[in-house]
C-alpha cells in the first residue's frame, strides 16, 4: 500500500459517540455505533438526554429528586444497553468494559455535540429524527444540528426500507 494510500484510507476510532432516545431510530443507531467499535479497541459512549432542565419540584427538593432520577436514568440506560448486547449474535459480541453511559438534560444536539467534543470523538452516531412538529421546523432535528456543528464525521443510522426511498429527479 502506498503512502497516499495510506492516508486515505480512514483510521479505526478510538472513540465513538451515540445518542439515544428509546425511539426505534436511535435504537438502530445505537446497533450502528456497535457495528462501529466491533473489531478495534474503540471506547463507545451512549448518551440519554432528558430534554429541558429536569423535574420541576420545589427548590428544597430539588437537588435530591434531579440525584434519584439520573440515577434512575441511568439504570434504565444501563439495562437497556446490556439487554442489546446480549441480543447480539455471539461471535458479534463487545465488551462491556468498552462502553460508557451517561444521562444528561438540556438540549439533546448540544449535549451530544458537548460530549463529543470532551471525548474528542472520532465519530457521532445518530437517528434521522429527534425532534418533531415546531420544533424540528424552527431549527431541525437533532441530527440535522449535530450534522452542521460537530467536530468529527457523523453517522446518520437510518433503517432501510424500500417503501421509504423517493426518487430523484
Amino acid at each position: 500500500m502506498t503512502k497516499a494510500e495510506r492516508s486515505r484510507k480512514p483510521r479505526e476510532p478510538q472513540h465513538v459517540v451515540v445518542g439515544l432516545d428509546y425511539s426505534d431510530d436511535s435504537e438502530r443507531a445505537l446497533y450502528t455505533a456497535f457495528e462501529a467499535i466491533r473489531g478495534n479497541a474503540a471506547t463507545l459512549h451512549v448518551l440519554a438526554v432528558a430534554e429541558g432542565e429536569g423535574p420541576r419540584l420545589p427548590p428544597d427538593l430539588t437537588e435530591d429528586a434531579k440525584r434519584r432520577f439520573l440515577e434512575e436514568a441511568h439504570a434504565t440506560l444501563d439495562r437497556y444497553v446490556a439487554e442489546r448486547l446480549e441480543a447480539l449474535p455471539s461471535g458479534e459480541t463487545i465488551d462491556r468494559a468498552r462502553i460508557r453511559t451517561a444521562v444528561d438534560f438540556g438540549d439533546p444536539a448540544e449535549r451530544l455535540l458537548a460530549l463529543a467534543e470532551a471525548v474528542d470523538a472520532d465519530l457521532l452516531v445518530v437517528g434521522p429524527r429527534g425532534k418533531t412538529g415546531m420544533d424540528r421546523l424552527l431549527v431541525g432535528s437533532v441530527a440535522d444540528q449535530v450534522l452542521r456543528h460537530a467536530h468529527c464525521s457523523v453517522l446518520i443510522a437510518r433503517v432501510r426500507d424500500a417503501s421509504a426511498r423517493r426518487s430523484v429527479h
